[in-house]
């Protein structure tokens, strides 16, 4: 897979598209019968990491013209993206027109519109368990959460997240278990909450919750509700719920 740093904090994973060329870089990803293609021009990124590349400055003008004459060749085709970075992107629900924001001192209607934070036009998250942050608590999901303009630069945003992760239950044998297969949150966002375009939510496990009762992975809805603005959609599939314990799962296996 291709991984694309931008000066603006994203960080694009897919692989490299054939729209490619010596002014701009397009990563393609796909999710089922989703296919997703971004542009960033060249000036705007910082560092390109693919194995389909060989090392060397992205700001060198031949790096770049070869690229662009070799993009069809590099296509692959069916290439995903890792399952923890799978993100589905929806336009809200009932988009409304931007709110104005004029301070006290009173500008100009031209100081005004330049004062206007970007208006939110999608959301894009990843998901993993915290145990794989020293800084989170190992019985709760780490969620990053990214929120983008019109003209797909990232953007802050203000409202409330609504979580909704599907667990299920695993293959093999009979779990009798009496946790639900459904688990909710409903967190505050805020402005300052966000980081170069992103902030990380903390959803925590409730204590009677077993992950190793359920499968592997599950699946995260989100919903963010912005007032005066409307309601954006992501989910993010093959959220991992389990450590890789082989020993653990040896047990398991014997157990049903």
């Amino acid at each position: 897979y291709t991984i694309v740093h931008t000066k603006d904090g994203r960080v694009l994973a897919g692989v490299i598209d054939g729209g490619t060329d010596s002014e701009r870089l397009a990563v393609r990803s796909r999710d089922g019968s989703i296919t997703l293609v971004r542009y960033v021009a060249w000036d705007d990124i910082v560092s390109v990491t693919s194995p389909d590349l060989v090392e060397a400055p992205v700001t060198g003008t031949a790096f770049r013209e070869t690229l662009a004459q070799n993009a069809s060749q590099i296509v692959r085709r069916g290439a995903d993206v890792p399952p923890s970075v799978t993100v589905r992107r929806h336009l809200p629900d009932s988009p409304e027109t931007t709110a104005s924001f004029v301070s006290a001192t009173g500008p100009s209607e031209d100081d005004a519109a330049t004062s206007r934070p970007p208006q939110v036009r999608y959301i894009e998250a990843t998901a993993d368990l915290g145990r794989y942050d020293p800084q989170l608590d190992r019985d709760e999901l780490a969620v990053v959460l990214y929120a983008y303009d019109a003209d797909d630069r990232p953007c802050t945003a203000e409202g409330t997240l609504t979580a909704e992760l599907t667990v299920y239950r695993a293959d093999r044998g009979s779990l009798r278990s009496r946790l639900p297969e459904t688990l909710r949150w409903t967190v505050p966002i805020a402005t300052k909450d966000f980081r170069f375009g992103s902030t990380t939510v903390r959803l925590p496990f409730p204590k009677h919750f077993e992950p190793r009762n359920h499968a592997t992975y599950g699946r995260l809805a989100l919903s963010l509700t912005v007032p005066g603005a409307g309601v954006y959609r992501t989910v993010v599939t093959g959220v991992r719920l389990q450590r890789f314990d082989p020993v653990a799962d040896e047990e398991q296996l014997r157990r049903y």
